[in-house]
């Protein structure tokens, strides 16, 4: 009886060995067009990139012509002036990442512009225009919904244009003032 499960079990391994093999066998070979269909389909991709886009011009909306003078607003607020040691600062380069910096808000004619608060270390940092994205929305939407001045902790990505810093934000939290309620 021992001999026969012996058998039984021998033949059942080599006939499992003879399935696998024969379904490895089958997986590895091609059908006989897929050569073809995969040189086209390769041919296809590379006229593709080869394909340079149309250029076209920016479109303005009907009646308006481009305006070539810069607009200012006049007087900077007083809030918005760079120090006098902040003047000679070196821009941030382009991909710094500013981390958890506290400052406030401030409308700067069509712009919204982020004022540092003096930590300490690095007291002389002039304000920087932020660039429109949602978390600016979420804080413009505060500003307008609160009664006093709102202090933010922000972190972002520092972009130059002109010559000019611009903050792109990636975090922003409302720094609550503690009150005597809640000690």
């Amino acid at each position: 009886m021992m001999k026969d499960k012996k058998t039984i079990l021998t033949t059942a391994m080599i006939c499992g060995m003879i399935g696998v093999g024969s379904w490895l066998m089958a997986a590895t070979t091609t059908q006989p067009g897929a050569s073809d269909d995969l040189s086209a389909a390769q041919e296809n991709l590379q006229k593709m990139l080869e394909q340079t886009p149309p250029i076209t011009s920016p479109t303005l909306p009907r009646g308006s012509k481009p305006d070539k003078t810069m607009k200012t607003t006049g007087e900077t607020p007083s809030l918005l002036q760079p120090s006098p040691s902040s003047t000679n600062r070196k821009l941030w380069p382009e991909g710094h990442y500013v981390v958890d910096r506290r400052g406030r808000l401030v409308k700067s004619g069509d712009a919204w512009t982020f004022v540092f608060e003096a930590d300490g270390k690095s007291m002389a940092d002039p304000p920087i225009n932020v660039l429109p994205n949602r978390w600016l929305e979420k804080m413009e939407s505060d500003v307008a919904a609160s009664h006093e001045a709102l202090i933010f902790q922000v972190s972002g990505e520092v972009t130059v244009y002109h010559n000019k810093n611009y903050l792109l934000l990636r975090k922003v939290l409302i720094e609550r003032e503690s009150s005597s309620n809640f000690r």
